[in-house]
């Protein structure tokens, strides 16, 4: 037994039909952005360049630090020396220089720095790459947790912290491997002003 619509029914799906296939398509409207995006609850992004990280200048960094070795590493545990934490790869431009600027590093400021080295790499090759020495500790963070709980803006990242492992300074993108830019932070950790 087949069903016959009644001709009002028929003639608003026609016209319906009709203005389906007449509309013109357009983008989906956006919502509007809110006023003031940390009022609302929402962290804004940080600015590679003037804020790398959501962290401030004089934050204690209290980060559990993955290792190669699948311990992991307090940095509370570092206290007394100042700690260049950077998080980079293999695939960083800077890769290749890091060896020669750690060792610089370790022996300008001989006994008063740690340098804490996080491969991002996702395959654990990358980790014989990165040959470590003593003064460097070496991590692995193939998921990017670490730089994103630190909301780093950008990779490669270096953050450089004081003896009591307060946030001296934080560098990302081109400017973390700037060997004088990192001294001169380093610098600051260890002899403040």
């Amino acid at each position: 037994m087949s069903r016959v619509c009644p001709p009002r029914v028929r003639a608003r799906v026609s016209a319906l039909i009709v203005a389906a296939v007449s509309c013109t398509p357009t983008a989906p409207p956006r919502p509007p952005a809110p006023a003031n995006a940390e009022a609302e609850g929402e962290a804004a992004l940080p600015d590679p360049v003037a804020a790398p990280t959501n962290r401030a200048r004089g934050d204690v960094l209290a980060l559990t630090i993955p290792r190669a070795d699948g311990s992991g590493l307090e940095l509370r545990a570092l206290a007394g020396r100042a700690v260049l934490l950077e998080l980079s790869g293999s695939w960083a431009e800077s890769w290749p220089a890091r060896d020669e600027l750690h060792a610089a590093l370790l022996a300008e400021f001989r006994g008063e720095l740690v340098i804490v080295v996080v491969v991002m790499d996702p395959e654990r090759e990358a980790l014989s790459a990165a040959s470590p020495r003593r003064g460097v500790e070496l991590a692995w963070d193939p998921q990017g947790a670490l730089a994103a709980q630190l909301q780093v803006a950008a990779l490669p990242a270096a953050l450089i912290l004081d003896r009591e492992g307060r946030l001296v300074d934080a560098l990302a993108g081109a400017s973390a491997g700037a060997p004088q830019r990192v001294r001169d932070a380093l610098s600051s950790a260890v002899r403040p002003r």
